[in-house]
């Protein structure tokens, strides 16, 4: 397999599934309770990767797929992803895109209630999102 290059920081994504690799997203992290990477939802695919939460949530959430339907799931975990925003994965080697890091943090804030029904449709609740934001604050400082 040939990785495909990571884009900077906010540039579009282009599939390259370093993100993913190295830690896991918020989704990921409430489901499978860990944010190391790589993510266990992680589909490699020739070149880059795609999201298992994305293409198959009912492989990971069975009875959530059943109660709400697989194209729900599949809206929820492309809110939650990021999908369509740009490359969130920063690297300490490279220029870190303020205004891009600005807009996540604002979209989140403005999406609020997008947001709590994302998590009800994954069976999810709004503390264990603090929590993940308290874990990776506590990792980034380690570092």
């Amino acid at each position: 397999m040939t990785e495909l290059k990571k884009p900077p920081h906010g540039a579009p994504c282009n599939g390259c599934g370093l993100c993913c690799r190295s830690e896991c997203c918020t989704l990921s992290t409430m489901l499978f309770k860990t944010a190391e990477g790589p993510c266990t939802a992680l589909i490699e695919d020739g070149d880059g990767a795609r999201c298992g939460l994305v293409e198959h949530p009912q492989l990971y959430a069975p009875i959530r797929a059943a109660v709400v339907g697989v194209a729900r799931l599949r809206e929820h975990a492309l809110f939650m992803i990021g999908a369509g925003i740009g490359c969130d994965a920063h690297l300490d080697d490279e220029p870190f895109n303020l205004a891009f890091a600005t807009q996540m943090v604002r979209r989140v804030d403005r999406a609020r209630r997008k947001l709590d029904r994302a998590l009800a449709a994954w069976g999810l609740q709004q503390q264990g999102l603090d929590a993940y934001f308290a874990s990776k604050n506590q990792r980034r400082h380690r570092r």
